[in-house]
């Protein structure tokens, strides 16, 4: 390759590196913004920002950028994808855990017992046993 294409890559490289840079700055200078219009923790309030603002700004990148089908952003394209599910995949799970956090963290526990001791023996513990389910599960109400 020439020096003007090595140049132009050079410079999509130093450009989309600062828009990468700057929407992670945007995205944690929500977290106050942010924090003021959730119902919550202020730290929930302000992950659920920072995720929104990631998964839009790297949806869009993605999206109109992949278009170009300029060899030298394929990385970027690829990290934007990576970090657009990453951001998603948190989001999801915050989301989640609202609602269904008792649930949630009833069967985490029997997960991480599982790795320890064999199935037949979550039962007797009786943080796991049918009665604290039926507790947990008498809690939910389906509401949220």
């Amino acid at each position: 390759p020439g020096i003007a294409f090595q140049a132009v890559n050079k410079a999509y490289e130093s450009i989309v590196t600062t828009i990468f840079e700057t929407l992670e700055i945007f995205a944690k200078e929500t977290q106050v913004i942010g924090a003021l219009d959730l119902k919550g923790s202020a730290d929930e309030k302000e992950h659920v920002h920072i995720h929104i603002l990631t998964i839009e700004n790297m949806h869009h990148f993605h999206s109109e950028v992949r278009l170009l089908k300029v060899q030298a952003l394929e990385q970027f394209v690829k990290q934007s994808k990576a970090i657009y599910e990453n951001s998603l995949n948190a989001y999801i799970r915050i989301v989640i855990r609202k609602p269904l956090g008792k649930l949630l963290e009833f069967f985490e526990g029997i997960d991480d017992l599982l790795k320890t001791e064999a199935p037949e023996e979550i039962s007797y513990h009786l943080q796991f046993s049918k009665n604290a389910l039926r507790e947990v599960v008498k809690k939910y109400h389906g509401k949220e």
